[in-house]
């Protein structure tokens, strides 16, 4: 016979409680992509692609991750747009990036940071520029996450990103 579909309901968002937000906030740590995907720019200049969505959630899931692939995947985009993600769904969160050149390592950071603000404003505005200079760029939250590329010369962090090493520079961890 015939199945009756029910509309969805939308998501009464001034009743929210304290075990809906919990729900949320587990929910969007789980799958990083579908809370982009909410409050995505309708300006955007591009959307989340499949592969893209699967990189953001192994790094997301996994306490060690790697991503091997060509140019244009968006690997830098999506290191900073995973950093900006998790640094909001895990408040006090600090992630350091190495890359191979600090220089060219903190102008593609900040690329992808200032195409992250048209493509998430939402997001974006919850992180401030602390340091965007040649050779150091670093954002940081009212809620102590932070990200920063630069040398990982000892201090605390929660997560070390480290992008086409073995190419000039082995990073140094003390």
């Amino acid at each position: 016979g015939w199945k009756k579909v029910e509309k969805t309901r939308g998501f009464d968002y001034e009743n929210v409680n304290a075990e809906t937000s919990q729900f949320l906030i587990s929910f969007f740590r789980a799958f990083p992509d579908r809370f982009l995907d909410l409050i995505e720019s309708p300006n955007a200049d591009f959307t989340l692609a499949f592969p893209q969505r699967i990189i953001l959630r192994s790094m997301s899931h996994f306490v060690k991750s790697d991503t091997t692939s060509g140019r244009g995947i968006g690997k830098t985009y999506l290191e900073v747009l995973h950093a900006m993600t998790n640094g909001i769904l895990y408040p006090g969160t600090i992630f350091k990036q190495d890359a191979p050149s600090q220089k060219q390592g903190a102008e593609l950071a900040a690329q992808a940071f200032h195409q992250i603000e048209q493509n998430y404003p939402a997001l974006a505005t919850l992180w401030k520029i602390k340091t965007e200079t040649k050779d150091s760029f670093k954002i940081v939250t009212d809620y102590g996450s932070e990200y920063s590329i630069g040398v990982i010369q000892g201090g605390n962090c929660h997560e070390i990103i480290v992008e086409e090493i073995g190419q000039e520079t082995e990073p140094k961890f003390n």
